[in-house]
């Protein structure tokens, strides 16, 4: 059975930082619209139940904020790697790699808690950044506003980055130690451990160093730099400060355990399996092929995206609609280019792979003569369209190889739909004396024994109390789940 690949790119949500930051207003501006991007090119994780957690949690936190400047909410985003980044405004973001790697309540409190800090402390307002994807310079903008609705447009129109690094972008050293400072204060007054952030601070350094994350992934180390010393100087910070728990919250390990039993710790099935150039999806019961060596993005129940190594082509497989003429929707979507300027080419309803469609393409006159090639697909009552864009230039016209990419598309059989894998954090009672690598070997843990001992928090070689509460990993069957955009 295939395994999910990690999608290597993201298309990044993102809006320009750059304006007047003098007033608060800005962050509210700025972060509002930042929020739905968020929600768009990464995604949020679909468990309401782990959504309200982590979102209760940071309210616990906020009702003890001294004169907030913002109203706050909190959100749980479908991201494997360990992090939490915070928008202006109050909108604060941990993924579920995160939620998997803290060990108890107090460590995700203090995470949060840091992101406040840096809400609160405004320090989103120094961070300015932007940059263009060339190939959407140089082809016409009107093609996005034709072929993909508002959300997706607008997002087409922003930034190429990897995973959301206009978010996940770090800040500098002293602002990281203002954050630190202000959220282990903030932990402690509202009855969280602060020692809490300097542990988790320290798991994460023992994890990243052992799963082999790479230096373009956005972890937490390469985000909030200078982890080492930040794990001494919060933990001499914890000791100055004065707290005590409230009842119902923060060290119980169990009681945190069971909250995060069954999360999803690798890739998400549920965003589509990637096999280098292979591109398969079970909820949808799809595949495709995408041109060889083009890197490729997913915008959550929004698309996948491909681009060629010189910017010199674009291929866009939308997410379907409720609507069962391939011939309809293409209809519409030629009278949308033509009222834009578009010369449309021959067209006509056809197969591919024994479903039916409707091929087409449209011509636009710019700086260069820029092709599309269109094609909608019928598939279980819905509509899939796929559209690729090209330059029609001597060297650099990959209408041939979008062309290939559209023949690609075929159903998935039940067997191949049914044949994945996900992997899910799960939960065992240790026995007396049990060691880390027998425990591993009695629940068919499938990660490596390094990676185990850090996503525990545990020193080498340790052995485990009677019923001590120990995670672990497991390859499990992914049930396809019905599609909703």
């Amino acid at each position: 059975m295939k395994r999910p690949i990690r999608l290597p790119l993201v298309f990044a949500a993102g809006v320009s930082l750059i304006g007047c930051a003098a007033s608060p207003r800005w962050d509210d501006r700025v972060g509002r619209k930042a929020a739905q991007d968020v929600a768009v090119s990464m995604g949020l994780v679909e468990d309401r139940a782990l959504q309200a957690y982590v979102n209760a949690i940071g309210q616990r936190l906020a009702r003890d904020i001294e004169r907030p400047k913002f109203r706050y909410s909190f959100h749980l985003v479908d991201m494997d790697v360990p992090n939490a980044f915070a928008l202006p405004g109050g909108y604060v973001y941990v993924t579920r790699g995160m939620l998997a790697l803290a060990n108890s309540e107090d460590e995700l409190a203090g995470t949060i808690a840091h992101e406040i800090g840096h809400v609160e402390e405004r320090h989103a307002a120094s961070r300015q950044r932007a940059a263009t994807l060339p190939i959407l310079g140089s082809l016409p903008g009107a093609v996005v506003g034709s072929l993909v609705d508002e959300g997706l447009g607008n997002l087409m129109a922003m930034p190429f980055e990897r995973a959301g690094a206009r978010f996940l972008a770090g800040y500098s050293r002293e602002q990281e130690r203002a954050a630190d400072r202000y959220g282990q204060r903030l932990a402690a007054r509202a009855g969280f451990d602060p020692h809490a952030l300097s542990t988790c601070l320290a798991g994460i350094e023992r994890y990243e160093r052992h799963s082999g994350v790479g230096s373009d992934t956005p972890s937490h180390l390469h985000t909030h730099p200078d982890t080492a010393e930040r794990v001494r100087t919060t933990a001499q910070f914890a000791s100055q400060l004065a707290w005590a728990p409230r009842p119902g919250q923060g060290a119980s390990r169990s009681r945190y355990m069971k909250r995060i039993d069954g999360l999803i710790v690798g890739d998400n099935p549920g965003r589509g399996v990637i096999d280098n150039e292979h591109v398969a999806h079970p909820d949808l019961g799809i595949a495709l092929t995408v041109p060889s060596g083009w890197e490729m993005a997913t915008i959550p129940r929004q698309a996948l995206l491909s681009v060629a190594p010189q910017r010199d082509g674009l291929f866009i497989a939308q997410a379907p609609i409720d609507e069962k003429s391939s011939s309809k929707v293409a209809q519409a979507l030629q009278q949308a280019l033509v009222r834009r300027g578009f010369q449309l080419g021959q067209g006509g309803s056809t197969t591919i792979n024994g479903l039916s469609a409707y091929r087409t393409t449209a011509y636009y006159d710019g700086r260069a003569r820029t092709r599309l090639d269109i094609a909608c697909i019928e598939h279980e009552s819905r509509v899939f369209t796929l559209m690729g864009m090209t330059a029609e230039v001597p060297g650099h016209d990959r209408s041939d190889a979008i062309g290939r990419a559209i023949d690609s598309f075929r159903p998935l059989t039940p067997e191949q739909r049914n044949g994945f894998t996900v992997e899910r954090l799960r939960v065992a009672t240790a026995n007396e004396g049990e060691s880390l690598l027998e425990l591993g070997t009695r629940v068919d843990n499938t990660w490596g024994h390094d990676q185990l001992t850090a996503l525990n928090g545990l020193d080498e070689n340790v052995a485990f109390r009677a019923g001590q509460q120990i995670k672990y990993v497991r390859a499990e069957r992914y049930a396809p789940k019905a599609w909703r955009k």
